[in-house]
């Protein structure tokens, strides 16, 4: 879905990767299980999530904005 504002470059995704996998575009994601935010550049290696109170730190990574 493209953002409604036509002056902006950022881009809503929701395109899924799991941790471990290369990041396939640059942007900020969110993660599945709590929903903490991480910025990560074309080709970065998801991590797990640092978030301590994160009750599954191996679940997925969701491309939020597109930069």
């Amino acid at each position: 879905m493209v953002n409604p504002n036509p002056e902006s470059s950022r881009v809503i995704c929701g395109a899924s990767r799991a941790v471990g996998s290369p990041a396939l575009d640059s942007g900020q994601y969110q993660h599945s299980a709590c929903g903490k935010t991480e910025i990560f550049n074309k080709g970065d290696i998801l991590k797990v999530c640092a978030n301590r109170s994160c009750p599954n730190k191996g679940a997925n990574w969701a491309l939020l904005v597109k930069r």
